[in-house]
């Protein structure tokens, strides 16, 4: 299995990758895994995809979302209906970047779904608009034009892929979306579950019933959530040594942490934290805390 790495092949400096693959015949390609996100398209045809050792028969319209350490493959149908893909790929740092712009109560609480048929043609049509316009300005636009366009097509697809389906047309009760808005300040969820209870105004068992049926996630879950956001935000931003980092978002566990730490993003917060170093600054080497 090919292990491939993004400084291998994104150009210098950028944080994203784009290419369309044309499939044809009994083509098949190489079982792989990465150290960086992605996201694909089949546009046209029908095609086969191996993920994490599943099988899907992808259709046209349909969004697939590849983690860091999946492992994937493309092979023909046995008809050889021919397919065409457009795949883009983008650095841990620019994910990162995407869901912290997103944030807002649920969104960021809410696993990616990993394959999603767009929901209309409307839809479909958005996202190829945009294809289409990074690759005409590929090599005409300048650099700081084609990382806004890419961060607009990323923030796209990452809504697209976190729509879930309406509950019988219920929305968040106001007093759960107030809560959880309140839990992303700093001094509320360096409190943790207690202080999730008071501002909520409800029981434990109440809010926990609410959480689950509304975001589908427990309140530790929403609140290690949001301290492992503002976690990887400091390791992307400051030199602030791990332990203090992990004292300020709450955690009094540093074993928890990083269990926590690398089950969400693939990697220890040291790792993480070179990683980005190398994005931001990719003569960047060395230990970093």
């Amino acid at each position: 299995m090919d292990n491939l790495n993004y400084i291998d092949i994104f150009d210098s400096g950028s944080g994203f990758f784009i290419a369309d693959t044309v499939f044809s015949g009994t083509q098949k390609t190489g079982t792989h895994t990465h150290d960086f996100y992605e996201f694909f398209i089949l546009r046209q045809g029908e095609l086969i995809h191996y993920h994490n050792d599943e099988k899907y028969l992808l259709k046209p319209g349909e969004i697939c979302f590849i983690h860091p350490t999946d492992h994937h493959y493309f092979q023909s149908t046995p008809e050889g209906i021919p397919a065409i893909i457009t795949n883009v790929a983008f650095t841990i740092g620019e994910y990162e970047q995407a869901r912290n712009y997103l944030q807002c109560p649920g969104f960021e609480s809410l696993p990616v779904t990993e394959r999603k048929v767009l929901p209309d043609n409307n839809s479909l049509s958005a996202l190829l608009a945009v294809f289409e316009n990074i690759f005409k300005l590929a090599g005409l636009a300048s650099t700081i034009e084609l990382q806004f366009l890419f961060r607009a097509l990323l923030i796209q697809a990452l809504v697209i892929l976190n729509k879930k389906p309406s509950q019988s047309g219920n929305s968040l009760p106001h007093w759960l979306s107030a809560a959880c808005h309140q839990m992303e300040k700093p001094q509320n969820y360096q409190k943790g579950i207690p202080r999730f209870i008071e501002l909520s105004g409800k029981t434990q068992e109440h809010l926990t019933r609410s959480l689950k049926k509304y975001l589908s996630i427990t309140p530790s879950e929403f609140i290690n959530n949001i301290r492992l956001l503002e976690a990887a935000k400091q390791l992307r931003n400051t030199t602030h040594p791990v332990g203090q980092i992990v004292f300020e978002t709450g955690f009094e566990n540093p074993s928890y942490f990083n269990r926590l730490f690398k089950a969400k993003y693939g990697q220890s917060p040291g790792k993480y934290r070179l990683l980005n170093l190398s994005i931001v600054n990719p003569g960047a080497r060395g230990e970093v805390g």
